[in-house]
């Protein structure tokens, strides 16, 4: 003999959409004869809407509803140091979204590792400020050498958490703020310094 067992519960379907509208300008304003700046914004709408219902009865169980505008402004400088070499600074805002899976309470559980997920519906969107600052140097039409740092800040970010109990679940979650900082080094350069047949 077998057993069938019905598993499905009442946060086992989801219907959701997102609309986006946004426009934006940006002006390349040369302030010196070695100093030109690129300013701009962003005009953004976003609308994501995210409904759990039973499968059967098709009663609602959750609702979930982001509705962000968000002006996000970028400013980027650049100064010529020699007619080979340039040092950038730049500042934009960008923002993050939950997934729309993210904003559904309904479990999941990964088919690999056999955690179980679940979404949340009172997630909110996260800011980010991001910094960045770069000095290049070409030595040639297709060889460069660059060193280059950056910073975000995060308002709102959107973090995988575990969720204390018997069983683990992972549940998104927005934490207060995040740091992120790094740099890099970027480097290329022709093989025909080292032979010309090369």
């Amino acid at each position: 003999k077998f057993w069938l067992i019905e598993n499905t519960s009442d946060k086992d379907s989801y219907l959701a959409h997102q609309t986006t509208s946004a426009g934006y300008v940006t002006c390349d304003v040369p302030v010196s004869q070695q100093l030109r700046a690129v300013v701009g914004g962003r005009l953004e709408s976003a609308t994501l809407v995210n409904d759990t219902f039973d499968p059967f009865s098709r009663i609602r169980t959750s609702h979930a509803e982001l509705d962000n505008t968000d002006f996000l402004p970028a400013v980027n400088l650049t100064y010529s140091a020699t007619q080979s070499s340039n040092v950038r600074a730049a500042y934009s805002r960008t923002v993050s979204r939950p997934d729309l899976r993210e904003l559904s309470d309904f479990f999941l559980q990964d088919v690999v590792t056999r955690v179980k997920e679940v979404g949340n519906p009172d997630l909110k969107r996260a800011m980010i400020h991001n910094v960045d600052l770069r000095f290049e140097s070409y030595l040639s039409t297709q060889e460069i050498f660059a060193v280059s740092a950056f910073y975000k800040r995060f308002d709102n970010a959107i973090e995988r958490s575990m969720l204390a109990g018997a069983d683990a679940v992972i549940k998104p979650v927005n934490a207060k703020e995040a740091r992120l900082s790094g740099a890099e080094i970027e480097a290329r350069f022709g093989l025909n310094r080292v032979s010309k047949r090369l």
